[in-house]
């Protein structure tokens, strides 16, 4: 960089504390958006330098030596390796960002260095829009841009302190406002690479977990992110009771560990039976699901999905499942149709005999007596089913959002010692004693209700409605949802639209009656009101933008007659713009160039002029202090140099876009001065 700064000498000059403190604060505002993101240990060394740094300013001290700036780079990168396991990827190349940043930090001297951080702290905050897409993050990465453009701008303005001002924040305003036009039509135009699910650029947090033991949901009671948006383009609601949202089905239970499992990839068989064919009753609903990255294969629907989703990329597997072929490690938007209320009516035999492996063996006799207790002489499956919902009610089992301490045999405690649970171990155990009395069943897992929005026509799904209910053959009616978990909670399926039902605890009536009794009337309905029409904003947020596909892309093209030309052609096109937009802006800043060239010789003129009459002006003299000057001794001429003046420093520091059509009024000024002087000097020899 030795050559930068031979040709550009202000790339050395020292920096002063406020411009250091001011990107300082740029950096700090652009890592808000990663705490959640990056190690604690990383987070506190990245404080830990900064605070070195703001140290440095105050003592004014020398920076440290090369070999602890190595050390500490090697440090951050054997620590984020040994946190992650890779230095590869969004969540190891974010921290180790960061890291590298601060050490950055330790250094900076000079405009040059400034210049350096800036631009690496503008690629910074736009990774936040790797881990979350919503409009607020968005938002909030424009805004840091901002800053940092309102920092380079000070850096290179006139003054010793280079302070910020309106004017930076007006011009950084404007160049970003300037930009949109043709980042929307790269947005609209530019074509769209149909990379299926995305690149694996990290983990993402996923609601439901793969396997469902005691007690698996406790950690979704209080999540109320949101699972997944669904709206409906034929504009009928499903109501509340048919508001299942299926995810996956588990065959496998280990009696030992009471866990439910999925079958493994290398065991996981297509049973041909589940097919659109094999639904009979209900009716068919079309739905567009818009889905958060939650690194699994699974994609939601109502009971049953009808056919595939996402233009065929989800196939639709055993148990009418909905599958992807890689893991979602970012937002997407699907259509699919599902049969709602109906009944897959046949089974093969290999599912039949999945739905009934059970290692009874391992099972406590208690649990086992209660299942053959459950079917009497002549008795149907039907019927079965029937006394096992009667055995929850009776017993009085209580859903809970409070997890119990369980022991080593949760199905034997939660069925005759404590009665209370989640909806796992209701449907764990209903499953369970079903296989053991000669029913086929199997558990499956995804979310039941959500909260509607009536401006939207929309119901957003939150991770605290995971949910998971059971399935049964019988005979003559196929598979039938059976959600053992209604009666713990009898108003579970009455309630509207709305989160899986919970029994409160008394400590939270409690907190609810003090609630009730401070806030006004009129806050939760203006709150209700304010967060429908905020999800409807993020719903076409992500209908508009983060789901603009090729296909969206196709079809506005449709719409538009352009859909003949080839992404060739509109890349050509690009090419082409981008190029006739540089070369306008440079013919503009070569045309403003040579008219400031020519409005600079016009006061070079003026000055000697005023020279010539015996008053030259002093070096640190600006134009004004020099006009004022010679006005005071050039009486006869204070009108006309006071008028050029006052004309020259408007043209020179005013806002004027084109100069050329003032330039020729402004050498007439002269020669009014000039005129005035002579006029003077004729006088006097009189």
């Amino acid at each position: 960089m030795s050559w930068l700064r031979d040709r550009h000498g202000d790339h050395a000059v020292s920096l002063s504390r406020e411009q250091v403190y001011r990107l300082l604060g740029c950096f700090i505002i652009s890592v808000m958006p990663q705490i959640g993101n990056i190690p604690l240990w990383l987070l506190l060394a990245t404080g830990g330098l900064v605070l070195w740094r703001i140290q440095q300013e105050r003592r004014e001290s020398e920076p440290p030596s090369s070999v602890v700036k190595l050390l500490l780079g090697i440090g951050f990168l054997l620590g984020v390796y040994v946190d992650k396991g890779t230095l590869t990827g969004r969540d190891s190349g974010t921290a180790l960002m960061v890291g590298l940043i601060a050490v950055k930090f330790l250094e900076l001297r000079n405009r040059r260095d400034y210049m350096v951080l800036t631009f690496v702290i503008y690629f910074m905050s736009v990774t936040a829009l790797l881990f979350e897409q919503s409009i607020l993050v968005f938002v909030y990465v424009v805004i840091c841009c901002g800053c940092l453009t309102v920092n380079l701008i000070t850096l290179h303005s006139p003054g010793p302190d280079n302070s910020p001002s309106r004017s930076a924040a007006q011009l950084a305003l404007r160049l970003i406002v300037q930009g949109l036009p043709l980042a929307l039509v790269l947005f609209l135009f530019y074509p769209r690479i149909n990379a299926r699910y995305g690149f694996n650029l990290g983990s993402s947090t996923s609601g439901l977990p793969e396997k469902i033991r005691a007690s698996s949901f406790e950690s979704l009671t209080e999540d109320s992110s949101m699972a997944f948006r669904a709206d409906f383009p034929g504009g009928e609601i499903p109501p509340a009771t048919s508001l299942y949202w299926r995810g996956f089905v588990l065959w496998d239970y280990n009696a030992s560990t009471n866990e439910w499992q999925g079958t493994s990839p290398a065991q996981e068989w297509r049973d041909l039976t589940d097919t659109p064919a094999n639904l009979v009753g209900g009716k068919r609903l079309l739905q567009r699901i818009t889905l958060r990255a939650h690194s699994q294969r699974w994609l939601f629907a109502l009971d049953y999905p009808a056919g595939s989703a996402w233009n065929g990329q989800g196939e639709l597997g055993t148990g009418y499942v909905l599958q992807i072929n890689r893991e979602l490690h970012r937002k997407i938007q699907y259509l699919v149709t599902s049969q709602v209320d109906s009944h897959p009516l046949v089974q093969s035999p290999t599912m039949q005999r999945a739905s009934l492996r059970i290692a009874a063996d391992l099972i406590r006799p208690e649990v086992r007596q209660l299942a053959k207790e459950l079917r009497g002489p002549g008795d149907s499956d039907e019927k079965v089913v029937a006394n096992m919902l009667a055995y929850y009610h009776k017993n009085g089992f209580e859903y809970t959002t409070k997890a119990e301490n369980y022991g080593d045999d949760p199905l034997y405690e939660f069925l005759f010692v404590k009665r209370r649970g989640f909806c796992e171990h209701f449907a764990s155990s209903f499953t369970v004693l079903m296989r053991l009395a000669g029913v086929p069943a199997r558990v499956v897992a995804g979310y039941h209700g959500g909260e509607y929005n009536p401006y939207g026509n929309f119901i957003i799904v939150r991770q605290l409605n995971a949910h998971a209910w059971s399935e049964v053959f019988i005979k003559g009616k196929g598979w039938t949802r059976v959600d053992p978990t209604v009666m713990a909670t009898v108003t579970h399926l009455a309630a509207p639209i709305t989160p899986t039902a919970r029994q409160v605890e008394p400590t939270r009536r409690i907190s609810e009656a003090l609630e009730r009794k401070w806030t006004p009337d009129w806050l939760p309905p203006l709150a209700m009101e304010g967060r429908f029409r905020w999800q409807l904003v993020e719903e076409k947020w992500d209908q508009w933008v983060l789901s603009y596909t090729p296909e969206l892309q196709t079809d506005i093209l449709k719409d538009w007659h352009l859909e003949r030309f080839s992404w060739e052609f509109f890349l050509l096109a690009t090419i082409f713009v981008l190029f006739l937009t540089i070369l306008l802006v440079s013919r503009s800043f070569q045309r403003r160039r040579t008219s400031e060239e020519a409005l600079l010789a016009i006061y070079a003129e003026f000055c000697v002029t005023l020279k010539n009459s015996g008053v030259p002006r002093y070096h640190w003299e600006g134009s004004t202090e020099y006009a004022q000057r010679a006005a005071r001794i050039l009486p006869a001429a204070s009108k006309p140099i006071l008028r050029f003046a006052r004309e020259y420093a408007l043209l020179r520091y005013g806002k004027i876009a084109y100069l050329e059509p003032a330039l020729e009024p402004l050498r007439e000024k002269v020669e009014a001065v000039r005129e005035a002087l002579t006029q003077a000097e004729l006088h006097l020899n009189q």
